[in-house]
């Protein structure tokens, strides 16, 4: 019997099974993928990852700096702050009734406070920059306390 060619069976719109070879295609990419590398989508179409969006290293502290620096809101969360200035208050105070202050008193310790720790900070900012550094360092922050004749010895 001599061998002849099967004609081509039209198909009206349905898909080939790819018995044989379904395994190879349909496989789940679950490697980790680097960034910029080409990434495969189930639907067959090539996309990049998008790399998520970062500011040079100092942009966001100027920006801070900056924001602040603008502000005249207290920087030191009230509550805590109460809390601090109850318990150093009323420290000494073993038997004896607990001290109540005003709020105004309470806010105006807490203003006077904010300004000494900026006027601190800007003093050891300027003994650092004298040194040649960029970062504050605890040296910094003692010296500038002892030219204002604050240190504790």
């Amino acid at each position: 019997m001599a061998r002849t060619k099967q004609p081509a069976v039209k198909l009206s719109g349905a898909k080939v099974p790819r018995s044989g070879i379904k395994g190879i295609f349909n496989k789940k990419v679950t490697e980790p993928v680097k960034e910029g590398e080409p990434v495969v989508e189930q639907n067959g179409s090539i996309m990049k990852k998008k790399k998520p969006h970062r500011f040079r290293p100092g942009t966001v502290a100027l920006k801070e700096i900056k924001k602040y620096q603008k502000s005249t809101a207290l920087l030191i969360p009230k509550a805590p702050f109460c809390r601090l200035v109850k318990e150093i208050v009323n420290q000494d105070r073993l038997g004896e009734k607990a001290l109540s202050m005003q709020s105004v008193a309470v806010q105006a310790l807490q203003e006077a406070t904010e300004a000494f720790l900026t006027q601190l900070f800007t003093d050891s900012n300027e003994l650092c920059i004298h040194a040649g550094r960029t970062t504050i360092q605890p040296k910094d922050l003692r010296l500038a306390a002892r030219m204002r004749s604050l240190r504790d010895e």
